[in-house]
């Protein structure tokens, strides 16, 4: 701890910082074959001071700032970070007679907030004071951030019982699903500047045009099917072949700006061999092979 903490009889001027975890999970049985399971995960921290917005590099990025030397925050900042995180899924298992297998479902949402800005905590400073030399700020922190980090995904899963054809034992899964993710900020500056000072003398003014809001959305969309394959050759020596593919599409856009910024399609076959000798103690060969073909759109 390099901040000394406040005096806790010091009105207006205690920390107030906390931690809050909290766990939640249960499954239902809601047939024979079907299962429904559900689980929520949440944190939560409160900074009363010293804290530190997110995307403090859109600010130190900028060719007119100084680098920032505060790893412990900023004063006269309040922080409040949380994650909330549910997940659902539902499982399904077929008769041992039928092929049909195993199919599961699952869907996923998250949110996270990293939320920080002014405190009430004695006077604020209309502008921030930027040390150009040592990177010391002083008076009003010089951003603050309504960040929200939202991702939704679902996917589904299919593994059929295994089968034979001919001599070869074939144990098949397959799947796919679909992930969107919506970063979000709304960025502030007091007064919508901040004065950089060199050795105390004001030397320049940075003006913005706060507040600015910023919106991205990513989307990637994915399928997978894989078979194992099993040949017995002998008596003690046994092959196994795994073949599969991997196919991805994600696309990237900004609000305000039309069309996808980013369009990528991924292509990525594999495959494995695992070969027992005959006659040798169990000694394995084993050999492997994978390649990834990238086409980017834009």
């Amino acid at each position: 701890q390099t901040v000394p903490l406040a005096p806790s009889g010091d009105p207006g001027s205690d920390q107030r910082s906390r931690l809050l975890f909290a766990i939640a999970r249960g499954r239902v049985r809601l047939t024979v074959k079907d299962q429904f399971d559900a689980l929520y995960l949440g944190s939560r921290i409160d900074l009363s001071n010293w804290g530190t917005p997110d995307g403090i590099e859109a600010l130190a990025g900028n060719r007119m700032e100084p680098s920032f030397t505060s790893p412990g925050g900023f004063e006269g900042q309040e922080e409040v970070d949380h994650l909330d995180f549910v997940q659902t899924g539902w499982t399904h298992l077929a008769d041992e007679n039928s092929r049909s297998g195993t199919l599961q479902v699952r869907y996923g949402y998250s949110t996270a907030h990293f939320d920080s800005g002014l405190s009430g905590q004695g006077p604020v400073q209309e502008y921030s004071r930027i040390e150009l030399t040592t990177g010391v700020v002083t008076g009003a922190p010089p951003l603050g951030n309504f960040a929200i980090r939202t991702r939704q995904s679902a996917v589904a899963s299919w593994q059929p019982r295994m089968f034979s054809m001919g001599i070869v034992r074939h144990s098949i899964a397959a799947g796919g699903g679909l992930e969107a993710s919506n970063p979000r900020n709304r960025f502030d500056t007091p007064s919508n500047m901040n004065l950089i000072t060199a050795n105390g003398v004001p030397a320049f003014v940075v003006d913005f045009n706060t507040p600015a809001d910023s919106s991205d959305s990513i989307r990637t969309f994915s399928g997978y099917v894989d078979d194992q394959m099993t040949l017995a050759t002998g008596p003690a020596s046994r092959m196994t072949v795994n073949l599969g593919i991997l196919a991805e599409r994600s696309t990237g856009s900004a609000l305000g700006v039309p069309g996808p910024l980013i369009a990528w399609n991924s292509l990525s076959p594999r495959a494995a061999l695992a070969w027992t000798l005959p006659h040798s103690h169990g000694a394995t060969l084993r050999a492997a092979y994978r390649s990834e073909e990238r086409r980017v759109g834009k």
